[in-house]
């Protein structure tokens, strides 16, 4: 649809990006190719032509211009506050589309292009260099930590929405955000993100009103998922919930009936047995300490999530700080032991 034109600002659309299976993306978005000045960028267009076929289309378009106008100023003042680790809007606007029928204008967004997401890293790498894992984990926590000091919490982190941008990982698709200072157009959904990462909060109906227990508990979860799926190429939902018998999921994929308190005690067994899963590195401080890791992060209870110290000291129990500095330290020792490896 945008493809050979060239918009208001100087940023010529170079063609359509293609879907893939497991991509990324909205309902209502198209993804481009666009350049100027030999710099390529990716470009995000709103198609709110689609709302009109809703049964309801001025509701639907009133809601689409809302989710849009949300994520605009999102990610704008994310760029504005210069968030290293979060993926920069380089410009924004609207343009013509000719012959586009009732609607002729298209609003999008304009960010840096990434290299692909960390899923293509993965392929390049089939044998996982534990160095690579740790550096990218550590820079995502940073990405959700820049983010959460502004009092914005992601809710859908996963590995299409970590990007390589020029060997720098960052965290991309604000689409699904909570705003501590704003009420968001996702923020009544259980799972505002995709529900293939839901949370065991959300799985069981287990909802808090505290901002930071319900939104960046969440984040903290996904960035556990992160650290299995570089490990074992699976998800913590998935391993979890895989883990657990029909008697204690609740419908419609088990029986369970109980309070979320009751369940608890089988979800941590649940992620007890998924930690067998982890590969065994053969240093035993690298491996105690990503099961470490791994089972603070993705804790079941929102309320005792995170790292141990933080939850009796006087800062966040959310704060990723600890995890920026624990992924740090093992990619460090993980590069030693190559490098003692190779000297041997």
């Amino acid at each position: 649809m945008l493809s050979g034109l060239e918009l208001s600002n100087g940023w010529v659309v170079i063609d359509r990006i293609p879907s893939f299976p497991g991509g990324t993306g909205s309902t209502f978005s198209t993804p481009y190719i666009v350049e100027r000045d030999e710099r390529r960028a990716f470009l995000k267009a709103i198609d709110f032509t689609r709302a009109l076929a809703d049964d309801d289309p001025a509701r639907a378009l009133e809601q689409l211009t809302r989710i849009f106008n949300f994520e605009r100023d999102l990610v704008k003042a994310c760029t504005d506050r210069r968030m290293r680790n979060v993926i920069r809007v380089l410009d924004e606007g609207s343009t013509s589309v000719p012959n586009s029928g009732p609607v002729p204008r298209v609003n999008y967004l304009i960010f840096e292009l990434a290299d692909g997401d960390i899923r293509r890293i993965m392929r390049l790498n089939a044998d996982l260099d534990a160095t690579w894992a740790f550096r990218s984990l550590k820079e995502v926590a940073l990405g959700i930590a820049q983010l959460h000091d502004a009092g914005i919490a992601h809710q859908d982190l996963k590995p299409s929405n970590v990007l390589d941008v020029q060997g720098i990982y960052k965290v991309a698709d604000l689409g699904r955000a909570s705003r501590r200072s704003e009420r968001g157009p996702f923020d009544d959904l259980r799972c505002a993100g995709d529900p293939h990462y839901i949370t065991p909060e959300q799985m069981y109906g287990f909802t808090l009103t505290d901002w930071d227990a319900r939104r960046r508990a969440s984040d903290l979860y996904h960035l556990g998922s992160l650290l299995l799926f570089l490990l074992t190429g699976v998800t913590a939902s998935a391993a979890l919930y895989g883990n657990l018998a029909p008697a204690h999921l609740p419908p419609p994929w088990g029986t369970w009936g109980g309070t979320f308190d009751q369940v608890v005690v089988h979800l941590r067994e649940g992620t007890g047995r998924v930690t067998d899963d982890i590969p065994v590195f053969s240093d035993p401080q690298i491996h105690e300490n990503v099961v470490a890791r791994f089972v603070e992060l993705c804790d079941p209870d929102p309320r005792t999530r995170g790292h141990p110290k933080n939850r009796i000291g006087t800062g966040s129990q959310y704060s990723l700080e600890r995890y920026v500095s624990h992924f740090d330290a093992l990619s460090a020792r993980a590069r030693r032991r190559v490098v003692h490896a190779l000297h041997e």
